[in-house]
Formats: structure tokens, sequence, C-alpha cells
């Protein structure tokens, strides 16, 4: 027969097959061992029990807190402001002062409680550009907010006289236009107006205070013009600890009064 040298002088080969992995992640053949190795269940175990050790602390703590809250008597209401006086350019307010705390202890000579007035309006000098908010108003009667919400809206235009003309930001409002799909209102009267942003302006008094809600420059140029302002009282020195203030009273507004003094 025929001899093929070509086929038998080939040398041997060997195939050699490598099981990488990435480092941190066992081979199949490992996992499998892990499940068995008493080693791993101890690790595996002891890990668990730390977990739970520490959700147990802190469920702990939580409770442990709420338990010091449930003893500490419940937060005084800062009495509400009340109007004394409204001129053309003032607001003077006052409050009952306060004479047991919030253990129903009382306050000889109203103890060494401090109370805190915040108040917000007043005359804002509004410019063109503005954002502002607008309330509707029927036969000369600001409509509560309730029944319709104040609109956004930008001041387009300012008249000598005061009025504004604005530009809402959609064509849609509660109010009383001749033309429902035009989305600038003329002529908005400055009642009608307040802020978009305005903040808080804290005060301390004692038991009243004056505040300048308009300007004297401004009567000159309007002596008509009506002014308004919200008024919100806490007090610190009355709760546990003292430091703490106490929950504020319910919004007070104020307004002044257009003609002579």
């Amino acid at each position: 027969h025929t001899y093929n040298r070509s086929r038998h002088s080939q040398a041997p080969y060997f195939c050699l097959y490598y099981h990488v992995t990435q480092p941190g992640i066992r081979a199949p053949s490992e996992r499998k061992r892990a499940k068995t190795d008493p080693r791993s269940n101890r690790i595996r175990q002891a890990q668990t029990k730390s977990h739970e050790e520490k959700l147990q602390s802190r469920e702990q703590n939580d409770m442990a807190f709420e338990d010091e809250l449930s003893h500490l008597p419940p937060k005084t209401i800062a009495p509400a402001v009340q109007l004394t006086q409204a001129t053309r350019q003032f607001i003077v307010v006052s409050w009952p002062q306060v004479t047991r705390n919030s253990c129903n202890e009382e306050l000889v000579n109203g103890g060494d409680v401090e109370y805190r007035l915040m108040v917000r309006g007043g005359f804002v000098d509004y410019r063109e550009g503005m954002e502002v908010l607008v309330q509707l108003e029927r036969n000369g009667v600001i409509v509560p907010i309730e029944y319709c919400p104040p609109k956004r809206a930008t001041i387009v235009k300012k008249h000598s006289s005061f009025p504004f003309d604005v530009k809402y930001e959609n064509s849609s409002h509660c109010n009383d236009t001749d033309d429902k799909k035009s989305s600038i209102e003329q002529q908005v009267k400055r009642r009608r107006i307040t802020p978009f942003q305005l903040d808080w302006n804290a005060d301390k008094g004692r038991t009243q205070y004056t505040f300048e809600v308009t300007p004297l420059h401004i009567l000159e140029q309007d002596p008509s013009i009506i002014v308004s302002a919200n008024f919100v009282l806490y007090t610190i020195g009355t709760e546990v600890p003292l430091t703490e203030p106490s929950h504020i009273s319910t919004v007070r507004t104020f307004s002044t009064v257009a003609g002579d003094d």
C-alpha cells in the first residue's frame, strides 16, 4: 500500500482549556463548594446577624427617642395678633400676655418670654416686569381665594395714578374682562395685586408693635391708597426646652384706612 508520509509526519497537538473568571467572582464549581463549606456558612450567618443587630439597635434608638417625646408636654399656641389702631400710614397691633408655659405652670410677671412677630406685606414699589398675583374683583369686592385663586401675571405698564396693566401667563382666568381671549388686563387696581414672592420679616416686641405700612411720600401722591399686611406671632421661653419655639398663631390680615388720620 501507499505510505502517506504527510499524514503521519505531523506532530501531535494538545488543546488546553482555561476557565478564566473575573476577580471576586467564583467559578461555578467554587460556588458549589462554597455552599457546603462550613466556614463560608459561618461567615454568611455572622454577616446576617450583624445586619439584624444594626437594624434592631436603630429601632431601639427610634423607640427611645419617641418615648422621650411622648413625655414632653404639648406645645403651646401663641396668642393671636389683634388690631389696636389703623391709620393711613401705620398699623398698630398687640397681643395678650402669655401667663402659662407648656407645663401649665404660671409665669410670674410674664416670665422670661420673648415674643417674635412676623410681618409680611405693606407697601411694595411695583415696577414693570415684576411677577405678581392678581385677585378677582366683582362689584368693588375682592373675591375670596377659595372661590377664585389669584392668577400669576407680569406688570407690563405702570400708570401715574397707580393702576397697572398686567399680562397673565395664559388667557384663562376667572375675571370679568370684556375680552376673554386676551391675556392682558388694563387698569388693575393696586389692592388686587400682591407680590408673587413675599418674605416674612421677623421683629421682636413685647405686647405691642407699630408697623409702617405705607411710606409718607406715597401717601402724598395718592391719599386714598389702602395697603394691607399679614401678622403672625410665636413665643420663645414657653416650651420644653426653653429654646424651642411655640406653635405660631393664626395669620391675621389688617389694612390701613383711607382719608385723614
